[in-house]
């Protein structure tokens, strides 16, 4: 996804062993937007000890005081949301956490300066992971191939080679599905990687 503990801790150890890596980079982060709704639901939950929740048809009333409890609602609502639109996933945290301002993880995430130093590593290949990490199997065909596409030019401009490697977010059968099996190719990358065996 482009999280900076890669390059705070992933790299020494790659160096320190000498073993190749490629990081996949959501581009919608170094271009300045920080928000990544499952660290926004990850917090709500490990912040308080119930839920009452109800968002359209969907409702969930649980205690969340041990950590089980909170792995199991985090669990539950993840599959919920992560079917949902960016705006609906907005929509969706506003109301459960009362607030219509999202929290910026920014400090999280690799910008361009450290992009542009870890592809030039010689152990490190960048690849694409879309532009906002969506769901893409909730998507049109249009709009899926735009997430991967405009990824692709944002890092091949800002890198200034050609991007020719991609990971599917979330990577699961159920968010990869058959019909996009050939977007990537379609798009010039040479490899294309999920969490699928």
């Amino acid at each position: 996804d482009g999280y900076r503990d890669n390059l705070d801790y992933a790299l020494p150890l790659l160096e320190k062993y000498d073993l190749p890596a490629t990081i996949y980079i959501v581009t919608k982060h170094p271009q300045g937007e920080g928000w990544i709704w499952w660290y926004e639901l990850e917090d709500y939950i490990m912040n308080n000890d119930q839920i009452d929740f109800s968002f359209g048809e969907y409702t969930i009333v649980s205690s969340l005081k041990t950590l089980k409890q909170k792995y199991s609602c985090f669990n539950d609502l993840r599959n919920f949301i992560i079917n949902m639109s960016e705006a609906g996933q907005k929509k969706f945290l506003s109301k459960l956490s009362k607030s219509k301002k999202r929290k910026d993880y920014s400090r999280l995430m690799l910008n361009w300066e450290d992009i542009i130093y870890l592809d030039n590593h010689h152990l490190i290949t960048i690849g694409a992971h879309t532009h906002t990490h969506a769901n893409l199997k909730s998507l049109n065909e249009s709009d899926a191939l735009d997430e991967i596409k405009y990824s692709k030019l944002l890092l091949e401009k800002e890198l200034n080679h050609s991007i020719n490697h991609f990971a599917y977010p979330f990577g699961s059968e159920d968010q990869v599905g058959e019909r996009f099996s050939k977007y990537p190719e379609r798009l010039g990358f040479k490899t294309a990687v999920s969490t699928n065996d």
